[in-house]
């Protein structure tokens, strides 16, 4: 997760983390995609006018593995926690003004599984995202951050073990 979170953890030890999140803010790079530090990732649609921020590790160019695709700026929180491959969303947590919804997102949109297995598999990557956000920001010394997103873990905690 070394990709956007040293930019982020450095600007936030001089003293505002919005400025660290500003940092990774992202510029349309195709109307369906976007760019955050150098790192592409598939926008949800609803999202594809707004500036949104990947959390999370880059391979190749493209965002990869656990992190958090976050709008930037809105109130309530629009996030999506969970796991992305080459840049497109797969199974994790939406979080926006309905609450907190587990799915997998198909053409960045997300649809809510059948299955209680594949549900439970939707809700556990949404927490290791957060979790995994948490940590790194808490090991770089960013209490705020890290703080903000164990309250979401708990949160998707709470939720999964209610939706079983």
């Amino acid at each position: 997760m070394k990709h956007l979170f040293s930019t982020a953890a450095a600007q936030v030890r001089r003293g505002s983390l919005w400025m660290a999140l500003l940092a990774g803010s992202v510029v349309a790079a195709a109307p369906a995609m976007a760019q955050a530090d150098g790192c592409l990732f598939q926008r949800p649609v609803a999202w594809q006018s707004l500036s949104v921020q990947w959390i999370g590790e880059c391979h190749d160019a493209y965002a990869d593995g656990p992190g958090v695709l976050k709008v930037l700026g809105e109130v309530p929180v629009q996030a999506f926690y969970g796991e992305l491959k080459r840049g497109d969303a797969q199974t994790g947590v939406l979080e926006n003004a309905k609450g907190l919804q587990a799915g997998r997102m198909v053409n960045g949109v997300l649809v809510p599984f059948k299955t209680k297995a594949e549900q439970a598999a939707a809700w556990h990557n949404g927490l290791e995202a957060a979790r995994k956000t948490s940590a790194y920001f808490r090991a770089a010394g960013v209490v705020l951050a890290a703080d903000d997103y164990a309250q979401v873990a708990e949160r998707i905690k709470r939720q999964a073990l209610a939706a079983r």
